[in-house]
């Protein structure tokens, strides 16, 4: 890979590592998050596009939000980390999908279904060109 297109890969994976920690670090800091998890995926219930993740959200999901909220805040730090340092990036890759999944199984407007699927690329991408490079 020549070293302007490993430049442009390296800020690709900076930039997703920049989502995540975008999105991490506010959860982190705010006290009252997870604090009413529960009600929260509640309401997302009528929003599920994939009908059988209804019966993971309802089964799993909403008896043990609380466990569920501190997954997705330390994930979010997780992936951001990995994806900064560039390792392990197969792993961080296939976390980083199923969250980006779980997501889309949720997404009630169509910006947020654009927005996941273009993470999940950006990933993959990130993921392939470093794996090949090492």
């Amino acid at each position: 890979m020549s070293p302007k297109a490993h430049a442009y890969l390296l800020v690709l994976r900076w930039t997703v590592a920049l989502v995540f920690f975008a999105n991490g670090i506010p959860k982190l800091y705010d006290a009252g998050f997870g604090v009413d998890a529960d009600q929260f995926f509640g309401t997302l219930y009528d929003d599920v596009i994939f009908k059988p993740y209804k019966i993971v959200l309802k089964d799993l999901v909403i008896p043990n939000a609380h466990i569920f909220a501190s997954l997705v805040k330390y994930g979010e730090i997780a992936l951001g980390v990995i994806f900064f340092l560039g390792w392990p990036l197969r792993l961080a890759g296939l976390a980083a999908t199923f969250l980006h999944l779980n997501y889309l199984a949720i997404a009630s407007f169509p910006t947020f279904i654009y927005l996941n699927v273009l993470m999940i690329a950006a990933e993959w991408a990130c993921v392939n060109a470093f794996e090949k490079d090492s």
